[in-house]
């Protein structure tokens, strides 16, 4: 009897699952490589940093997918990837050998060679990342409600949103919905006009690659929302004191419908 071949799957967002999917029920042997033992659905990751979802909402364990249907989930981070004699060395030691290996690790974010960016955004491509925005966020309407100087004030207040794609407008749009409802209920010292989110694009308009021109008009008119304005992207030192930093994903309905229900296939065929 011939032993299964091992599969390694470096990466349990998206790919990694629908990888996973597809190979699952297969004579092979899979195991799961992610430095976290969740997969988070990182699309609705503008709605953790804004307050509107708790993030335990977005993150599923992968060891509740189920082990056993010939796949495993290992704990681990890649350190180097020995090609020739086929295995994986995690930061560890462990070694992970292979007979086939599919790489599904992410993407990092491109600052563009702006080391002041770099060193002073706040990015959200993580779980801790979001929490870490939200908590600035409320940090800064705390400082701006006891703060008596009005220039340093409307600092305090000034958002800037990098990225104009769905991730970047949906976090913008979010972003003002939430500040418009709770302003009134919990700050009421502050005014919603005092507001201002800037959402920096590289492009003539926002959401780029969407078939509707409404996305095109939006680009021009400041995504069509008050208190918020798009400008292109210049070489300064950023001084605002909060910064958010929101990678472009094209994540559309057709995409968000067919990751949750790869998810939820993932949980029902256990």
């Amino acid at each position: 009897m011939t032993q299964a071949k091992r599969v390694l799957i470096l990466g349990g967002g998206f790919a990694g699952l629908s990888a996973l999917h597809t190979l699952s029920g297969q004579d092979l042997q899979i195991t799961l490589v992610d430095q976290r033992n969740y997969h988070l659905f990182q699309p609705l990751l503008y709605q953790v940093a804004t307050g509107e979802l708790l993030g335990e909402v977005i993150a599923t364990p992968f060891r509740r997918l189920g082990q056993g249907n010939n796949w495993r989930f290992h704990l681990g981070e890649v350190q180097r990837i020995d090609l020739s004699q086929r295995k994986v060395c995690l930061r560890n030691n462990e070694i992970l050998p292979y007979d086939y290996l599919l790489l599904a690790l992410g993407t990092a974010t491109n600052f563009f060679g702006n080391e002041s960016i770099t060193n002073n955004a706040l990015q959200i491509k993580g779980l801790e990342e979001a929490e870490i925005a939200r908590s600035k966020i409320f940090q800064a309407l705390e400082n701006a409600s006891n703060c008596p100087d009005p220039e340093q004030r409307k600092s305090w207040l000034r958002f800037v949103i990098a990225g104009g794609g769905a991730a970047g407008v949906e976090f913008c749009g979010a972003l003002l919905e939430t500040l418009r409802e709770l302003l009134p209920r919990e700050y009421p010292e502050l005014h919603f006009s005092e507001i201002e989110i800037i959402l920096v694009h590289g492009g003539e308009a926002l959401l780029p690659g969407s078939r509707s021109r409404q996305y095109g008009r939006i680009g021009t008119t400041g995504c069509g929302l008050p208190n918020s304005r798009v400008g292109k992207p210049r070489c300064h030192c950023l001084d605002t004191l909060v910064a958010i930093a929101s990678v472009s994903h094209h994540w559309y309905r057709k995409s968000l419908a067919h990751f949750a229900g790869l998810v939820q296939r993932l949980f029902s065929s256990q």
